[in-house]
């Protein structure tokens, strides 16, 4: 049986990554090169692709892809893909109806028409469709695939996934200036139109470097792969950028980054570090801003994920950084600290490691960020990318603002 369409659905898992997925199911997230959607569609879409994910999010996502979000039409067979799979072994969308499983979560899932069309997002988001495929006798094997489960896997993971996504590239085309070092040439890509001025450094000896189209790399900057750098970001003059970091597209990046995700539309222009950290979309970092990623008792970190504190069991971990957040100069977050979405964060002192969605946050302590001004801001900092705060997203975050009411009031 060949898969009629693929669907890439989010199963329960996706609070975990909260609140990266407030705004994005968790196939959105950024782990290599591409977002994880842009690997699976890239890998095993044949014909027609359907997303499932959560209710408040279907719009946006209409608006973002253009594919079809949280409904199967007709009788075709269907792949279903698990949004949190990093596939590193080979599967065929061929055979019998079969299922890969991996401690108790679906990967993946060949279905009939007659069972695929049965299967909804609320099945997979609240734990069901390990046992729907069981009533229904499909054959289960089991599968050697890594599913991220937590924020930390993504930083992780994103070296050996650039790696991975890179077999895929090697466009060029770009200007390269005298005076540029490129170490292990046959190892970086570098898009169209992308300009690499004097005194920069790119060194591909642990690992790959993509550049895509349209990135202009001041002097003297200093890129150590793996790593990646989007389309039309801006890498500032004497930036260090060291291995396992993707940088998302129209991003302006300064200072020192390693280890690090950042998704796209985010600035980080000057001085400060940020290290093994995920930072989401439409983050503007002030001077300064520096995440700690190591305890003084070289501990291992804890981090709040959902209502409970979970030991990572690592001793390197910087913070997660929700969209459209902004610090103000020389913010210094903690060792694990997760900040929401449309947070500021501003003053002298070390801010809490967890701080609510739409939230201020002082030395007089938090202080709820009211709706209307958030939305306002966003759409203005949104228009200076040519975009803007649709009705679907202003209606998201609106259903985010009351998701997180009861956080802002007990913290």
């Amino acid at each position: 049986m060949r898969a009629g369409l693929l669907c890439l659905f989010e199963d329960e898992l996706y609070a975990n990554f909260l609140p990266l997925t407030y705004i994005r199911p968790v196939f959105d997230l950024r782990c290599g090169i591409q977002l994880i959607r842009e690997k699976l569609t890239k890998r095993f879409a044949e014909g027609p692709t359907v997303l499932f994910c959560r209710r408040e999010l279907e719009n946006s996502m209409k608006e973002k892809t253009g594919y079809t979000v949280n409904c199967i039409e007709g009788g075709s067979s269907a792949l279903f893909v698990n949004g949190r799979a990093l596939f590193d072994e080979p599967i065929s969308p061929e055979g019998d109806q079969e299922a890969g499983v991996r401690g108790g979560t679906v990967v993946y899932a060949r279905l009939t028409g007659q069972n695929a069309r049965h299967v909804t997002p609320e099945m997979c988001l609240n734990g069901e469709f390990f046992s729907y495929i069981e009533e229904r006798g499909v054959r289960i094997i089991k599968c050697k695939t890594r599913c991220i489960e937590y924020p930390w896997n993504l930083v992780e993971f994103n070296g050996s996934q650039i790696e991975y996504d890179y077999r895929a590239y090697g466009q060029s085309g770009s200007e390269v200036y005298e005076g540029a070092h490129l170490l292990n040439r046959e190892r970086i890509s570098i898009g169209k139109g992308s300009v690499i001025k004097p005194g920069t450094v790119i060194d591909a000896g642990n690992g790959p470097v993509c550049i895509d189209e349209d990135v202009t790399i001041y002097p003297l900057s200093f890129i150590e792969g793996p790593a990646y750098i989007g389309r039309g970001t801006l890498i500032k003059a004497g930036a260090k950028i060291y291995g396992g970091t993707s940088i998302g597209e129209l991003c302006k990046v300064g200072g020192e980054v390693e280890k690090s995700i950042i998704h796209s539309y985010s600035n980080k222009q000057h001085d400060g570090y940020i290290g093994l950290s995920y930072v989401g979309s439409w983050c503007n970092l002030g001077a300064g801003t520096s995440t700690s990623d190591l305890k003084n008792n070289y501990g291992t970190i804890r981090m709040r994920i959902r209502n409970r504190v979970v030991d990572t069991g690592r001793m390197f971990l910087g913070a997660v950084v929700g969209d459209h957040t902004k610090t103000g100069i020389n913010t210094i977050l903690n060792t694990g600290s997760v900040i929401g979405i449309m947070v500021n964060i501003f003053g002298s002192q070390l801010p809490p490691k967890y701080i609510p969605s739409f939230c201020w946050a002082s030395e007089a302590g938090l202080k709820e960020y009211r709706l209307d001004k958030a939305v306002e801001v966003a759409n203005r900092v949104m228009k200076r990318r040519a975009k803007e705060v649709t009705p679907a997203l202003a209606k998201l975050f609106e259903t985010i603002f009351t998701q997180t009411e009861k956080e802002r009031q007990t913290v």
